[in-house]
């Protein structure tokens, strides 16, 4: 009895608690990473701020408090260099082209100068990164809040918490607080996906809706689709989540003779089209401004047509990637023979349940007794079908990254793709929240039928669960064991606290 009324008062408040966890543990990763002894195993982060070709380099950096100083200089490693240099002077060398520009804005707003120092830059990055962060947790609450495998507001609201949770302690790690993309990517593909969602949310009974609905419908996929070029724009990556998309045009291709005839479909297949097109543009765009830099006037500006102008596609992405893994010499770790046993936080893990996820949520099919029962019923028919629908296509992206990433990044690339893709968190917090209620009922399963209003709740709670136990029996069969999931969260916590130690140091995180 204890457990089970102590369960409300932790979703009584989920911004709370989110809001603190998140703050507890940012405190944590930034005491790791300040304490890191010594200037690092590499000096670019002492070079970048003393160099003389950048004017104000370091001037304002020695202004800043102590404990200011020593952040920037723990967390301005790797590519946040990249990222805060682009976002001082904007791109002036070729391989800079594959940094987001996105950060000198802020910076710029930030700092009210067009000209901000390096300092200034990386702290804008580092706030701009936590705040994202925080962000994308509430957006992905909200997404899991809509889609949770869960017949009641209680059980979809532990799920939505628990997703927000792992993904604060995410095995990005210290990525999400350094100046760097992967918050911002985050935050911009989870609100893309929290759109794409709404727009398939059927109405109660099955009611097709007015024309206002169904137009605001259709303003969330192209809402959705913006979103996503945004995400694109600032991680080529972003370009997977035009496939969910992709999905229901190709759905429509069968009946495409029948769907033209209907305003309401046309209308809405060319908001799929739009959206898709508007997300691609996140990606073309940045490409064709390097090749019209480096190949399109480059005879006319006397210089050599660079190498990567004539392959197909022509990327300046893939060139400076192949660049500098080559340079780094992580080249050779990128066999697909040597990613073969991902590691217990890789998110490929549950790759196999996100895609069994929506083929295992079936409605309940027991006969009903009574109108009461059919409409109940018939409503739970309508979000298992809801659930299905939206797992099937948001599991898309992330199926197909996992396997390209497999054969063309390591470890840290992995998670740190990972932290921006929402239904390995989905399926986790499922697994985790229906480990804890079996646990329940068969605490409370040798006093069924002692007390009538006992055995009421029981079964309540069995046929709230009943949807989504199939998911966690398949999750706890590919996992093998029950202690799996304790292990995968412990995993992640362990990955971040070593990971951050690792980074602060100029050493290799992965």
């Amino acid at each position: 009895m204890s457990g089970s009324t102590a369960k409300p008062r932790l979703t009584s408040s989920p911004v709370a608690t989110l809001c603190s966890v998140f703050a507890v543990w940012k405190l944590l990763l930034i005491v790791i990473a300040c304490a890191s002894p010594g200037p690092g195993y590499d000096t670019s982060t002492q070079l970048f701020f003393h160099t003389r070709s950048l004017p104000g380099a370091y001037d304002d950096h020695r202004q800043l408090p102590l404990l200011a100083e020593r952040l920037i200089g723990r967390l301005t490693r790797w590519d946040a260099i990249y990222f805060t240099a682009v976002a001082h002077r904007g791109h002036v060398y070729e391989q800079e082209y594959a940094f987001s520009y996105n950060l000198r804005a802020i910076a710029q707003v930030f700092s009210l100068s067009d000209h901000p120092s390096p300092a200034a830059c990386a702290l804008t990055g580092i706030l701009v990164s936590h705040l994202f962060h925080l962000l994308s947790t509430f957006v992905l609450f909200l997404l899991a809040l809509q889609i949770a495998p869960s017949q009641s507001y209680e059980g979809r609201c532990r799920i939505a918490l628990l997703t927000g949770l792992l993904h604060i302690f995410s095995p990005a790690g210290i990525f999400l607080s350094a100046p760097y993309s992967e918050s911002m990517f985050a935050f911009w593909n989870f609100l893309g996906m929290l759109c794409f969602a709404r727009s398939c949310r059927p109405k109660p009974n099955g009611v097709e809706g007015s024309i206002y609905t169904l137009a605001r419908r259709d303003l969330y996929i192209l809402i959705s689709g913006l979103a996503f070029a945004l995400a694109s724009r600032i991680r080529s990556n972003g370009v997977f989540s035009s496939l969910v998309f992709a999905f229901d045009l190709a759905l429509a291709v069968p009946r495409l003779p029948q769907a033209l005839t209907s305003f309401v479909e046309v209308r809405r297949l060319s908001a799929l089209a739009i959206a898709g097109l508007v997300t691609a543009s996140g990606m073309v765009i940045p490409q064709a401004l390097a090749w019209a830099e480096y190949c399109g006037s480059a005879v006319e500006k006397g210089r050599e047509r660079r190498p990567w102008c004539d392959a197909r596609p022509p990327s300046i992405y893939a060139w400076v990637q192949k660049i500098l893994l080559t340079l780094t010499g992580l080249a050779p770790f990128l066999n697909p023979t040597i990613l073969q046993i991902p590691p217990p936080d890789h998110p490929t893990k549950t790759h196999p349940a996100n895609t069994g996820a929506a083929s295992t949520l079936q409605p309940n099919n027991s006969s009903p007794s009574s109108k009461d029962e059919q409409q109940q019923q018939q409503q739970r028919h309508v979000e298992n079908a809801y659930t299905s629908h939206c797992l099937r296509r948001l599991a898309i992206p992330q199926l197909i990254l996992s396997l390209t990433a497999l054969t063309q990044s390591h470890v840290q690339i992995i998670n740190r793709l990972a932290s921006g893709y929402p239904v390995w968190y989905l399926v986790l917090a499922t697994a985790i929240t229906n480990a804890n209620n079996e646990a329940d009922d068969s605490a409370v399963r040798p006093t069924r039928g002692a007390v009538g209003s006992r055995n009421d709740n029981t079964t309540t709670a069995t046929t709230v669960s009943q949807t989504s136990s199939a998911l966690v029996r398949k999750i706890a069969s590919l996992t093998r064991s029950e202690k799996a999931l304790e292990w995968t969260f412990r995993a992640m916590v362990m990955y971040a606290v070593v990971q951050a130690g690792l980074f602060a140091s100029f050493m290799p995180p992965a």
